[in-house]
């Protein structure tokens, strides 16, 4: 079997463990080739494939290198079976059918005013990947809720209710607990792969790979590939436990309200509560703001469930989701930090004083000499409001 791509294995969007699990079985991959011509036999079925070489051409404006083909570098590739992946596109043939108006023989034929969603038939309105190309459900869907504004605006020129503000005030309400001490945080391993988006101190252990069935024992039979951790390796791999000084952090002005975070959350401890649904008693004075605005959203975060996994840091596609380190310390004295604050396994008793010394440490080095005296810098002198919102009940506050 065979999977040829038209672009190189680098520019392939595809998952990682799903490619390698995919060559392991013996698939072969050709890159930076394109089908000119399927072959038939004399019976009219397949029986092979021609293909030309590619090379990547020059970056386009978003920074895609499309294929190009090197003439004189054809060659065939015999098979009895042909599955055609080459893309998406909108359906556009009903179009001209239904409006002759269009005159369109493909999606980008299509006339669209960028500003109002408006084709050249004045009663229709185009949105998602009629007008974009094909991209995500997310985008599709804030196209449609755009398009539906203008629409709303057509029907009726005072209809300026529908207006979205441009700014979206999402509040971020916390439940938390606090143990009686902090255990061991560790810092050791490999450093974890770092996000754009994601704080340049984010620890791992390494991830134990699944033991799965050898290539040759899964040939012909329909055996779970996966087998399981052996003891080691599943106690290994519950060690990766992120603790809970790892924290969500939100900011508001970039979220767009897509839910996307709730969506990926595989512990379901996100929730978006529309702030008309949220009752205001003035003891959270971010939640009387937030009510002000028309697409106030309250952001529910339960600490004492999320597992720390940042699969909400990668999903969110306006990165107002970050996910940063904090660690626990005892009062300075004099600017020092003791030297129970900086050993390698860290057993300190929360009390009130040292509640009030928890800061983001994206510095932290374990191994740093006694008396070390922290850098004067945004990252341990500032204000760090967003470490510990109010500890609230998301039933208190959620009208019922």
């Amino acid at each position: 079997m065979y999977v040829i791509v038209r672009r190189s294995r680098e520019e392939m969007v595809v998952d990682e463990e799903e490619l390698g699990e995919t060559e392991r079985e013996g698939i072969e991959f050709v890159y930076l080739a394109s089908p000119t011509e399927v072959l038939a036999d004399a019976n009219g079925r397949v029986r092979g494939v021609v293909f030309i070489r590619n090379k990547l051409g020059d970056p386009d404006e978003k920074g895609r290198r499309s294929p190009v083909a090197i003439p004189g570098t054809e060659f065939e590739i015999p098979c009895d079976t042909v599955l055609l992946a080459l893309g998406q596109a909108p359906e556009t043939s009903w179009l001209s059918k239904e409006f002759p108006e269009f005159r369109v023989k493909r999606w980008r034929d299509i006339k669209v005013d960028p500003e109002t969603y408006q084709t050249v038939v004045p009663k229709i309105f185009i949105g998602g990947d009629y007008r974009t190309a094909p991209t995500t459900i997310i985008e599709a869907v804030a196209d449609g809720r755009s398009a539906a504004q203008q629409i709303a605006r057509f029907l009726d020129v005072n209809a300026v209710s529908v207006n979205v503000p441009e700014y979206h005030e999402v509040v971020t309400l916390r439940r938390s607990s606090t143990p009686d001490n902090i255990g061991m945080i560790s810092l050791e391993g490999e450093l974890a792969r770092v996000y754009h988006n994601m704080s340049v101190d984010y620890d791992r252990i390494p991830r134990q790979e699944m033991p799965k069935l050898s290539k040759n024992d899964r040939r012909g039979l329909f055996l779970e590939i996966n087998q399981g951790y052996s003891e080691a390796q599943a106690i290994a791999e519950s060690d990766r436990c992120l603790k809970c000084n790892f924290n969500i952090e939100i900011i508001g002005e970039l979220c767009i309200i897509c839910g996307g975070c709730v969506d990926v959350c595989p512990m379901d401890v996100i929730h978006m509560v529309d702030m008309s649904d949220i009752v205001d008693d003035g003891s959270i004075p971010a939640v009387g703001t937030a009510k002000k605005w028309q697409n106030g959203v309250a952001f529910f975060l339960d600490e004492t469930a999320c597992i720390r996994c940042a699969l909400c840091v990668i999903r969110c596609p306006t990165d107002a989701i970050t996910m940063n380190r904090y660690g626990t310390v005892m009062p300075a004295v004099g600017n020092v930090l003791p030297k129970e604050s900086i050993d390698d396994e860290i057993h300190l008793d929360l009390t009130v004083a040292a509640k009030k010394a928890v800061r983001p440490l994206p510095q932290y080095d374990p191994h740093l000499a006694p008396g070390y005296k922290p850098v004067q810098n945004g990252h341990t002198n500032g204000d760090f409001k967003h470490a510990h919102s109010p500890d609230v009940n998301e039933k208190e506050l959620v009208k019922h």
